[in-house]
């Protein structure tokens, strides 16, 4: 998706704090790239709870 569009900047017209990347892996994020996902997760629910 990303590829093709700006995902981030379409999510952005519909909320303030949007934040992202892409990850190494295409559809599936948690089969594909668990650890890459799993510590993106943590890191922004660590945030939310600071």
């Amino acid at each position: 998706m990303g590829r093709h569009d700006d995902v981030l900047a379409t999510w952005r017209e519909y909320a303030d704090d949007v934040r992202g990347q892409p990850l190494p892996c295409d559809h599936y994020l948690p089969e594909e790239a668990p650890e890459e996902t799993a510590g993106r997760l943590l890191a922004f629910f660590q945030e939310q709870t600071s």
